[in-house]
């Protein structure tokens, strides 16, 4: 499985112009007392979908989804996702579905290496408001992904392909997310290390572009701005760095440091 997914996903970042390359692998149903305990400590919990009870969505919305199942293709290894017909599996209620993903950074010629933590190159920098926030499965059936509407108050850095103003309303997601079967069964599809925004709460956003023409973007990297200090979203040690820095020194030094990108292209 390891093989097959990176060659798939080499051919993505080919097409979307990533800046490293993912290789995953993934391990079924941890055995813990609550199934959550896996997730960063300053996520949020993961939105759930329903397998049998998914809502009409636009033309414009069915485009979003095919181009994140599009690009996420190799990440879930399942064909069909079922239900176990009973709300109860192996004794627990809840159950993880968990994968790993690993990368290596790949630079353009004269690109500036980003700083610990702070993923700039190829991403819009902004702080937002995660105004609503949803699950869905794939048509596929294969993968669960979590989106949410970002209302942006200050834009730090905008990527040329798709240029972000404040006022503006994105449609963001991550991969994963919780779904709940007919059964009553709930599983949680979760990426280890990442964390899910919580819903009418500011963080500054690193968001990269998957498809320009629909203005979708996946969150590279967040960071929580709340009562005056920052907290990762995720888990990588040079993102967790951060927590506890003030606000105002945090954005301080990430806007020195996109300033120090731009002296360089």
């Amino acid at each position: 499985m390891k093989i097959h997914y990176v060659r798939r996903f080499s051919l993505v970042i080919v097409a979307v112009c990533l800046a490293c390359i993912p290789l995953g692998s993934r391990s079924q149903t941890p055995k813990t007392n609550n199934a959550l305990e896996i997730l960063p400590g300053h996520s949020g919990t993961p939105p759930i979908a329903q397998l049998d009870s998914q809502a009409a969505v636009s033309s414009q919305e069915k485009e979003r989804r095919n181009s994140r199942t599009s690009l996420s293709r190799g990440i879930f290894a399942h064909s069909v996702f079922t239900d176990p017909g009973t709300p109860v599996v192996n004794g627990q209620s809840e159950t993880v579905d968990l994968t790993f993903i690993d990368s290596v950074t790949i630079l353009k010629a004269g690109e500036i290496k980003d700083p610990p933590g702070l993923p700039i190159l190829n991403t819009s920098v902004v702080i937002g408001k995660i105004e609503s926030g949803n699950a869905y499965v794939n048509d596929e059936r294969s993968g669960v992904f979590s989106e949410y509407k970002i209302l942006v108050k200050e834009v730090l850095k905008t990527d040329p392909k798709s240029i972000v103003s404040a006022g503006d309303e994105l449609d963001a997601w991550r991969l994963g997310g919780s779904l709940k079967f007919h059964s009553g069964h709930l599983k949680h599809f979760l990426i280890s290390g990442t964390g899910f925004p919580r819903v009418g709460a500011d963080y500054l956003f690193f968001l990269h572009t998957t498809d320009a023409r629909i203005k979708d973007y996946a969150i590279t990297a967040a960071f929580s701005l709340t009562d005056q200090v920052v907290y990762s979203l995720d888990a990588p040690q040079d993102q967790c760095a951060f927590d506890g820095t003030s606000i105002e020194n945090f954005l301080n030094t990430v806007r020195k440091e996109i300033l120090a990108r731009r002296a360089g292209e």
